[in-house]
């Protein structure tokens, strides 16, 4: 057993618990999505998201540091405008979308813990999360006592089965396209808000929001 022997004698003769966050059995690894979402799924995640927009004036897009991998702000950005709801990010993900832009409310800070004004304003009152290439959503989801407290519609390259077996997703979104299928999603929820004569309520203007 390795031991820092600058440290004290009580600290080093502690024992220390490793929390079980994730189970990794073979099936339960994580993997990379293979296939473009299909005309069903991008129909499917449209028709999610809304309907869930349509019962909560509380919705965040939180992104993690493969959404910028992946080239995804605009589409992110669009989708925001589109839904009237904030983007925050992960401490790695900063800069996927422009800091200036009004979507824009900052970061979950470093070491995870969610950080200071707007951004913990929008976490403390959101309901539901959307997660995009987000692999740790403890943050996003989660009370003090790791309980899950949100809902989850996540939308992921790279699927985490541990962390999807961990959280209850409302839906579940797998493409190895993203920036071609993000758009593909917003046209599709453009049309079906037309047709379906939806109207949002709240949005960035509400104080909930820090606006």
């Amino acid at each position: 057993r390795c031991v820092n022997l600058a440290m004290p004698v009580d600290i080093q003769g502690q024992l220390v618990t490793v929390p079980k966050l994730l189970n990794f059995r073979p099936e339960n690894v994580s993997r990379k999505v293979l296939e473009r979402a299909g005309e069903e799924e991008i129909g499917g995640l449209a028709t999610a998201i809304l309907k869930e927009r349509m019962k909560s004036q509380h919705m965040v897009i939180f992104c993690g540091w493969r959404a910028a991998a992946e080239g995804l702000g605009n589409a992110i950005e669009d989708v925001a405008e589109f839904l009237d709801v904030p983007v925050i990010t992960s401490f790695d993900g900063k800069g996927v979308v422009g800091e200036g832009n009004g979507f824009s409310f900052g970061v979950a800070g470093i070491y995870g813990f969610v950080g200071g004004g707007k951004s913990q304003s929008v976490l403390e009152n959101c309901d539901v999360v959307i997660a995009i290439c987000l692999p740790d959503m403890s943050k996003a989801l989660s009370d003090k006592k790791d309980m899950q407290v949100r809902k989850l519609i996540q939308i992921e390259t790279d699927l985490m089965k541990g962390d999807t077996s961990r959280y209850i997703a409302r839906h579940t979104f797998e493409s190895n396209d993203l920036a071609v299928s993000l758009p593909k999603v917003l046209q599709a929820m453009k049309t079906e808000k037309e047709v379906m004569k939806l109207d949002f309520q709240g949005g960035l203007t509400k104080p909930q929001y820090g606006g």
